[in-house]
């Protein structure tokens, strides 16, 4: 057997829970001869021991019935009923959210512009470093000069 093989198998082994003969006899054949595996096989069983050792906690029943009254208690508006008069219909959040991508696609429109791709050629090239712009002049790049300027 393989150290992979070996290694799913460990803990199975560790337990007792190998019943195949087979199985059980790949596996010692295998750790009799394998130093990493014997040492895997010991830190298992060292831990089981260390486990079975461990003190037992005592756990305490959660009363979620009573965290979920007090919860639903606190979250309550505590406004009188006149200011509740002024309260929206509505939830803004979805308002906010629209209104925020009109903006931007108003900006975008905005940067477009009368000339379409041209104002964003413009756009580009003022953030092109001097070796950048070279090298578009010299006609390396994907696009000429003349698509940035129009």
């Amino acid at each position: 057997m393989r150290c992979k093989k070996v290694n799913s198998l460990l803990n199975r082994h560790a337990d007792g829970e190998c019943v195949d003969p087979v199985e059980v006899l790949g596996i010692e054949e295998h750790l009799a001869g394998c130093t990493a595996c014997r040492i895997r096989l010991d830190e298992i069983r060292a831990l089981r021991r260390i486990l079975l050792r461990a003190e037992k906690i005592e756990t305490v029943p959660v009363p979620t019935d009573e965290i979920m009254r007090r919860y639903r208690a606190s979250t309550r508006p505590s406004l009188p009923v006149a200011a509740s008069r002024w309260r929206l219909p509505f939830d803004p959040v979805p308002f906010a959210a629209v209104a925020a991508a009109v903006i931007l696609l108003a900006g975008s429109i905005g940067m477009l512009g009368g000339d379409g791709d041209a104002s964003i050629g413009q756009y580009l090239l003022q953030g092109m470093s001097p070796t950048e712009f070279a090298y578009l002049t010299a006609g390396e790049g994907a696009y000429t000069l003349e698509y940035y300027v129009k």
